[in-house]
């Protein structure tokens, strides 16, 4: 586990390159500044801040549905195999909160490392790319919360209920 967890970490810190951002953070700025690039021929500047739309629009849009479905279909799979004895109900929890545990730390790394950019000023080459990734990684984490929400609810709701002394 230690070893897949180093690696995603490596993977996630080690891949980006670094080039310049607009300093003035204009969303699709057509040229004031005078260091207008346009390698796509769209007639907005290539090195300017996208919107979430266009940027769903450009590159991958997130994939809401298909992660959900494959999470919950994996979850269902994972149950059967449970209710049928053949793994253990300790060995399906322990996937799950592994799978947890992954999407909580990559989503959190990447999102990390989107706030460094944005607040440093520094252009990620893919920064798009990442945040699409960032997204889909915490669309699976939250539907595996959900799915750790409900296996903890009474734990949960005993944290509100009065004790009576």
């Amino acid at each position: 586990m230690k070893k897949i967890l180093f690696a995603l970490l490596f993977i996630v810190l080690t891949i980006p390159t670094y080039a310049q951002l607009c300093e003035r953070g204009v969303i699709d700025c057509v040229g004031e500044c005078g260091r207008f690039y346009d390698a796509d021929g769209d007639g907005i500047c290539d090195i300017s801040p996208r919107t979430v739309v266009e940027i769903a629009d450009h590159s991958s849009s997130y994939w809401l549905w298909q992660i959900t479905l494959g999470i919950l279909l994996a979850y269902l799979i994972s149950a059967i195999l449970v209710r049928f004895k053949v793994w253990k109900k300790v060995s399906h929890r322990k996937l799950w909160n592994l799978l947890l545990a992954i999407t909580f730390l990559v989503s959190g790394i990447i999102g990390l490392l989107l706030v460094i950019v944005i607040n440093y000023q520094i252009d990620l080459n893919n920064y798009f790319t990442w945040l699409v990734w960032h997204v889909n990684v915490g669309i699976g984490m939250a539907i595996i919360s959900l799915i750790h929400l409900i296996w903890h609810w009474s734990y949960y709701m005993n944290l509100f209920k009065k004790k009576s002394h």
